[in-house]
């Protein structure tokens, strides 16, 4: 069989074609894949953006944690000083029943 043969059955030509077809399509998934793996690198703004917020969070509930220690000191506080004015008025009241 000699190439004219070859060539004018077309079996030769519809792979040829099919071939082409994949090395495109392999050629387009590869590129495309490399766009969106640069792409990936190049927003790592993104997840710095994330730690930055949870970090602005974290520094927001210290800062509740704090308020809430001293408010409860305060409290403690309060009651102490209510707590022994009460005692003082028992003690003042029998006092005056004697």
């Amino acid at each position: 069989m000699a190439w004219a043969d070859i060539l004018n059955d077309g079996s030769v030509i519809r792979l040829a074609g099919m071939l082409v077809a994949f090395l495109l399509i392999l050629l387009l998934s590869i590129g495309g894949l490399s766009v969106a793996f640069v792409k990936a690198l190049r927003s790592g703004g993104s997840t710095r953006k994330v730690r930055q917020l949870e970090a602005q969070e974290a520094r927001a509930f210290q800062d509740l944690q704090r308020g809430f220690r001293r408010m409860e000191e305060r409290i403690e506080s309060l009651e102490t000083l209510f707590m022994g004015r009460s005692q003082h008025r028992t003690y003042d009241r029998e006092r005056e029943l004697d």
